[in-house]
């Protein structure tokens, strides 16, 4: 199998295709025995930059909550490149390079400060669901339209 047909969408590793980032530094809990960032530290990153994300853009999960929706991760690919250290500082980016009826996609691309260097990129795919009852339910317009007059 080839790398084309493990992974069908190429997600970007140039900081110029995204708008915003988050700067985060590497605590000794992110690391594992060697102090190299543990794999799963990678989600608690990029966790911390989308909320910021859409913090800058207006949106609170606490509207989306109260609105009767919930945001659903239904995908997560991360794909490393290059290990991240303790107390390196990373910069986190997020971009959202997809809106559907009824889900989008966030891209995440985190780089080495030090040196400049891609350590990992990912993508997560959110749903967003009705609380009620757990089924998929359309994007409300006032959170595309938040993201699209973003990320324009």
């Amino acid at each position: 199998m080839t790398d084309k047909n493990r992974y069908p969408v190429e997600l970007s590793r140039n900081v110029e295709d995204f708008k915003f980032f988050l700067t985060v530094r590497v605590h000794y809990a992110d690391t594992d025995a060697q102090q190299v960032v543990y794999y799963g530290a990678y989600s608690n990153f990029y966790e911390a930059a989308r909320q910021e994300y859409w913090r800058r853009m207006g949106i609170k999960l606490q509207e989306v909550h109260q609105k009767g929706n919930y945001l659903s991760i239904v995908e997560f690919v991360n794909r490393y490149y290059v290990p991240a250290f303790y107390d390196d500082v990373l910069d986190i980016y997020v971009r959202t390079p997809e809106i559907r009826n009824r889900s989008f996609d966030l891209d995440y691309l985190a780089v080495r400060r030090r040196d400049s260097l891609p350590v990992a990129v990912a993508r997560t795919v959110f749903v967003f669901v009705n609380h009620e009852d757990w089924k998929a339910t359309p994007i409300p317009d006032w959170f595309r339209t938040a993201v699209e007059q973003f990320e324009e």
